[in-house]
């Protein structure tokens, strides 16, 4: 900034934010070097929120202030108690963001010079609200001697008018200014008045080559404007550039994934500590950078109740509580045994229980983790029922420590120990709401803590890079040597008003106050964009042509640029390199190096059938999906339960004529006794799901589906008996050997077998076994080991009953109901012999198959992928991949 005026030792500069003021600092040095001084005087250089408090800081000192400033989060703290005690008969107001609207609206009444009285004649709910929020605010404030963040600039007016009041500069420049509210045009006059020169001062604009570039959507955007910066810094790799955004919450994250990718993309590889070279001012809250978010966790588990089963693996898998690099594979073994479990939510009770089940040799024992959890537990125990926040803070240092958290400082790069450090000053600060909150539980400073955590913007330090991110209002009166505006579409350009919820409307119009009027908002967009089209010479502006199905145009104020090719490339260099690098080709579909067969039943045909890959990947590689939690009684578990009460039911009759016998209400009390031993049995790690009520539901519909099949078994035409349920048994099938389990086997007077196979699901259909790869093969298997045979079928029990039926095939059209007449669930090969030779030579293929090591990613069919939760690992259907769907 070439135009900066002379700034004496009788100067003081106060800019609009500090952004605006460090770049001023670093102004006034680079022309003093430029200079040749070798001695400077640092510039009386600050914010205006910086001056503020120093000059209270002052007035304090000389007694001219006797009232304590409160911080962001005393306010807050203040004003939610205030209003949850005004509201108690409301449980459904949002406290916090009541909180958050009624500071803002403190803030404007004060910045505006207006009482609160303002608002005592007005007939809306919001304003009657505000005024008795305000005068108990005010009530608390004087009592107490508090002083307020918004009454800061009037006490201090007040007392400059004393004749004891510090000295004050005899210039002061005002830098970066929008509009002056009331409050500071008062405070202005009364520096006036004590013989200060107060006077506002601008960079003068730059001369700008600005062209506008239209984009398909936000993120073709960014990928442009992170193309322009890297050109420019290969051109020039000390330009100063910066990226605009009157949205940067928005655009945030995906620059962020841009800027990095172009400008940094070795940082984007495992295992390399990423080096930006931009720098992106808007800050995201504490609570969500993951040091501190893995903590927080903790403290969630501290309180009473559950957590979700997935935020318990989170906390498991974390590296940042202690022992974990040395238990890194058995906490994640206890999160795969925690999800088979069922259960969707755990506390720490149960947690603990869990890990101390676990034997030592176990894979998923965990000593250190119980070590922490017992350490936890220990000092939870200890801990008062009521306590100040001060002595909270104490109580919340103990639990950091007992958690081990944040784990081996060695371990920790520098913006997880910037993080860190972060986390014990919100600590301090928590302390100090002991000032306005004498007393609290601990789940409400654990909530307390939480909301501090999330109430405070942070951003680590870093390496300052050649692209600054910034949002319309910091950038203002900044200078750049490239500058791109993004976003500055219709939609986003000028914003939409958005007055404060709690003051009425027209008072605000009628101040002229931010944000209350579309007129206000284009006036003071158009003002702003006039300064930052002045702020480097060159300037790119940028806007979405769609979003989501929205159209798009350009923002009224911009759209008279014309609109230009970019002289930039709009590549992505990791892609290119990924697409034109060196590949490696995989090895012909072939033979495994020789290893034992891999251990398993008919899944392991199944998935060899379905595809080979699958079945190496499931039963050689151990490769499956993590299972997931339900607040329901999974479906697996609910078929369970019905084929142990029919394995029962039938250990019971034995044949179908004790059936027959059976009289109905004899047979509906007897499986509802067994329905009762199955739930308590196999729901005893559920009593979530199977107590009380819920296991009655249970056992209620375990006996009406049992009876419904019962009831369709004794429609079939041949009298049968049941010799087998459920047994365990191994076979070889072309070497392979295989253990397998048949649901039931049933055998006709003639000796002949029937092998009948459960599905209690609802899309149940006759698998093609006729086809060359024999889908669902558990079925066949079962027949070609057991004959003589004269069925194989499966029994679909409907959880509706209405197409409850046999599905399958049969020597004879007399054997099983669906066999014949319009329905034909059970069909009647010509050849019953050839089709069990068929079955015999695809089954043995499969093995010869599995045997050989045949791993090719090959599905059987679309039903074969879209059933298969490993796409993420054969990467089917991806570029490069080895096939597409």
């Amino acid at each position: 900034m070439d135009d900066l005026p002379e700034l004496d030792a009788g100067t003081l500069l106060l800019t609009v934010n500090n952004r605006l003021a460090r770049a001023l600092r670093q102004a006034h040095d680079a022309r003093q070097r430029a200079a040749g001084l070798t001695v400077r005087d640092s510039p009386h250089i600050f914010s205006w929120n910086a001056w503020l408090r120093g000059l209270y800081d002052e007035l304090v000192d000389r007694g001219l202030c006797d009232r304590a400033l409160l911080d962001p989060h005393q306010e807050s703290l203040l004003w939610e108690d205030i209003i949850r005690h005004a509201q108690r008969e409301d449980p459904l107001l949002d406290v916090a963001a009541a909180a958050r609207s009624a500071r803002q609206a403190w803030q404007l009444l004060h910045d505006w010079r207006l009482p609160l009285s303002v608002l005592a004649d007005r007939h809306d709910e919001e304003a009657a609200q505000l005024h008795a929020w305000g005068r108990r605010l005010r009530e608390i404030l004087q009592r107490n001697r508090w002083l307020s963040a918004a009454e800061l600039p009037g006490e201090a007016e007040q007392a400059l008018a004393h004749e004891a009041a510090p000295p004050l500069p005899r210039r002061l420049l005002l830098a970066g200014f929008d509009q002056f509210t009331p409050m500071q045009l008062a405070l202005h006059e009364r520096l006036r008045e004590r013989g200060c020169q107060v006077e506002t001062w601008r960079p003068r604009p730059l001369d700008a080559m600005i062209r506008r570039l239209p984009c398909r959507d936000a993120e073709a955007e960014c990928q442009a404007a992170a193309c322009w910066a890297r050109t420019r810094l290969e051109q020039d790799p000390n330009a100063r550039l910066a990226i605009i955004s009157p949205a940067l919450s928005v655009h945030r994250d995906r620059l962020a994934r841009w800027l990095g990718r172009l400008l940094d993309p070795a940082g984007q590889l495992p295992g390399h500590t990423p080096h930006p070279r931009f720098d992106i001012s808007l800050g995201r809250p504490l609570a969500d950078w993951p040091v501190v978010a893995h903590l927080l966790l903790a403290l969630r588990l501290c309180r009473r109740g559950e957590l979700p089963l997935h935020e318990i693996g989170q906390l498991l898998c974390s590296p940042f509580l202690g022992g974990m690099p040395e238990e890194a594979d058995a906490r994640a073994a206890l999160d795969r045994v925690l999800r088979e479990s069922g259960r969707p939510r755990l506390d720490r009770h149960r947690l603990l229980g869990e890990a101390r089940r676990r034997a030592p040799g176990d894979p998923a024992a965990c000593p250190r983790l119980i070590e922490r959890l017992e350490a936890v537990q220990a000092v939870l125990g200890e801990l008062p029922p009521q306590d100040s926040p001060n002595a909270w803070a104490g109580h919340l240092l103990r639990l950091i420590e007992a958690w081990g958290w944040p784990g081996p400082p060695q371990l920790l790069d520098s913006a997880e120990y910037q993080q860190a450090q972060r986390l014990r000053q919100a600590v301090s600060e928590f302390s100090h709401l002991a000032r306005v909150r004498t007393h609290m539980n601990l789940e409400q400073a654990l909530e307390r803590f939480a909301r501090l955590c999330r109430d405070t913007d942070y951003q680590p330090q870093g390496r300052t890079g050649g692209v600054q991110v910034l949002g319309v209002l910091e950038a203002a009166d900044l200078r750049f040597d490239g500058l791109w505006l993004l976003g500055l579409d219709d939609a986003t350009w000028p914003p939409a008003p958005a007055p404060n919820p709690l003051l009425p409307a027209d008072l605000q119009r009628a101040h002229d106050m931010p944000h209350s009027s579309a007129a206000r908002e284009l006036r003071f967009a158009r003002e702003l964009t006039g300064r930052l089209l002045g702020g480097a010479p060159e300037i790119w502006i940028s806007h979405a042509e769609t979003e989501d199905d929205k159209r798009l145009t350009p923002s009224p104020l911009i759209a008279a640029i014309d609109a230009q090719e970019p002289d930039f490339a709009l590549t992505d260099p990791l892609y290119e390199a990924a697409r034109h690098g060196h590949s490696v080709p995989l090895p012909p579909p072939g033979h495994l190096p020789p290893a034992a067969p891999p251990r398993g039943g008919t899944a392991l045909l199944d998935d060899q059938s379905a595809c080979p890959f699958r079945a190496l990947a499931r039963h050689r590689l151990g490769a499956e999906a993590l299972p997931e939690p339900s607040f329901a009684p999974p479906p697996w578990l609910s078929g369970q339960m019905l084929h142990r009460l029919l394995e029962r039911i039938w250990g019971k009759l034995g044949d179908s004529q004790a059936l027959a016998e059976q009289p109905a209400e004899v047979l509906r009390n007897r499986l509802r006794a067994l329905a009762e031993e199955t739930v308590t049995e196999l729901g005893r790690d559920r009593p979530d799901l199977f107590e009380g009520p819920l296991k009655t539901l249970e056992v209620e519909r375990l006996t009406e589906r049992a009876l419904e099949w019962l009831d369709h078994e004794r429609r079939r035409p041949a009298p049968f008996r049941v010799v087998s349920r459920e047994v365990r048994e191994t076979l070889e099938l072309a070497g392979l050997p295989l253990r397998v389990r048949a649901d039931r086997i049933d055998a006709l007077d003639d000796g002949r077998r029937i092998v009948i196979d459960y599905k209690t699901g609802r899309g149940t259909r006759l698998p093609d076994w006729e086809a060359e790869r024999l889908p669902e093969p558990q079925v066949p298997l079962y027949a070609v080991h057991h004959p003589p045979l004269a069925g194989a079928v499966l029994a679909h029990i409907h959880p509706d009953g209405e197409q409850t039926r046999f599905l399958g095939l049969c020597a004879e059209a007399d054997l099983l109901p669906g066999a014949s007449g319009r329905a034909k669930n059970v069909h009647v090969p010509d050849d019953w012999e050839q089709t069990l030779q068929d079955w015999r030579e695809r089954l043995e293929g499969l093995a010869r198959e599995v045997l050989e090591g045949r791993a090719e990613i090959a599905p059987r069919d679309a039903d074969a992928c879209r059933h298969c939760d490993l796409g993420g690992f054969c990467r089917i259907g991806h570029p490069g991949g080895e096939a597409s769907e």
